[in-house]
């Protein structure tokens, strides 16, 4: 685990082969990739990589949150340990559109597939309302780290599925002079909406959107209007890849 130049960085798996390259959601960070990278360490022969995206986790904020930033700053932290390798990306929510942004092959990376899982596509002038909003709150602390890690799960829609005290909520707090707060930048809520039929038309790679069957965030119609056939994950909701991690390796290691 590391700091590149750009985002922190956790990585596993093999010594050689395609990379899996994990990307998290709004609000996340890398370590709620756990239950795909236990899963991925039996079933994925080669590397896989897991940053905190700009604004999230361990890395630094930035002054702008775009796809472009997002992707950059990703590319700056793993180029030097994947080299030529070809690369899967498998992205949640946000994490898929940067997936895509670095399929256009603008950063540097040999992207050679990507799946995407509950990313929100439709979006209404009052979501972007929404994020203004939320934007501009300021930043709340609490008297205690497990107090933030339950807000950190409230945030996220993990309450329920992940345990406050557990790995997967390690990267998602800080403590400074305030008290406990959330790791992640509230600037980083987006002022922009993804255009998405773009995004996969310039990748010119195999795509797989995914949905939870419960996501009420994303719908097969909307996955099907971009021009790709959505993927169901039963029993899953928006954070299908914590719920079902074993199924939504299955969509990496059957894609295309």
């Amino acid at each position: 685990m590391a700091v590149g130049a750009g985002s922190w960085l956790r990585a596993g798996g093999g010594d050689e082969g395609t990379v899996l390259l994990l990307l998290h959601g709004l609000g996340g960070t890398a370590d709620l990739w756990e239950g795909v990278m236990d899963e991925a360490a039996r079933r994925w022969p080669g590397p896989w990589l897991a940053p905190d995206l700009l604004g999230h986790g361990r890395s630094p904020r930035s002054s702008l949150y775009e796809p472009g930033q997002y992707a950059a700053a990703v590319s700056e932290a793993v180029a030097g340990r994947v080299g030529d390798a070809p690369i899967v990306a498998l992205g949640h929510s946000l994490g898929g559109v940067i997936a895509l942004t670095l399929a256009t092959g603008w950063f540097g990376l040999d992207v050679v597939g990507v799946v995407g899982v509950g990313i929100k596509i439709a979006w209404s002038a009052e979501d972007l309302e929404d994020m203004a909003a939320l934007r501009a709150k300021p930043v709340r602390h609490f008297a205690t780290r497990k107090e933030a890690a339950e807000r950190f799960l409230l945030v996220n829609g993990l309450r329920g599925l992940v345990d406050a005290g557990g790995p997967m909520c390690q990267g998602g707090v800080v403590e400074d002079e305030g008290g406990w707060r959330l790791a992640h930048d509230p600037a980083s809520f987006p002022d922009f909406v993804p255009s998405m039929d773009d995004l996969v038309r310039l990748g010119h790679k195999p795509v797989v959107l995914a949905r939870g069957e419960r996501d009420e965030m994303v719908s097969a119609a909307d996955i099907a209007a971009v021009g790709v056939e959505p993927t169901e994950i039963a029993g899953a909701g928006h954070n299908a890849h914590v719920e079902r991690p074993g199924a939504v390796l299955d969509l990496v290691l059957g894609r295309g």
